[in-house]
C-alpha cells in the first residue's frame, strides 16, 4: 500500500510505499509528523473501498493510504494490538 500526504494547498506527495500493515502505516505517519514538528492529539480513519483518509488534527491536511480493496479491508479489520502505531 502507498501512503501520501496532501497539504493545505491541495498538493499531494507520496511519503511511503510498500506498506503491509497497520504498524508500518502509523510509523510512517508518526515519523512524518515528528519531522514537521506537529503534535497530533487524535487520529480518525475514514474508509473508502480502496483508500483510507487519516485525519490527525489538522483542518486542511490529511494522509491517504491507497491499495487494493483486499489490502484496505485487511487494514481495517485486522487492527491487532497496535494503536496509532505504538506497541
Amino acid at each position: 500500500m502507498t501512503l501520501s500526504f496532501k497539504n493545505s494547498r491541495n498538493v499531494e506527495r507520496v511519503i511511503a510505499e510498500n506498506l503491509s500493515n497497520r504498524k508500518e502505516v502509523y510509523k510512517a505517519i508518526n515519523d512524518f509528523l515528528a519531522e514537521h514538528h506537529f503534535k497530533s492529539y487524535y487520529s480518525r480513519e475514514i474508509y473508502k473501498p480502496t483508500e483510507v483518509m487519516f485525519d490527525v488534527g489538522s483542518h486542511s491536511e490529511f494522509f491517504y493510504l491507497r491499495g487494493t480493496e483486499e489490502e484496505i479491508s485487511s487494514f481495517r479489520y485486522n487492527q491487532g494490538e497496535v494503536e496509532n502505531g505504538k506497541d
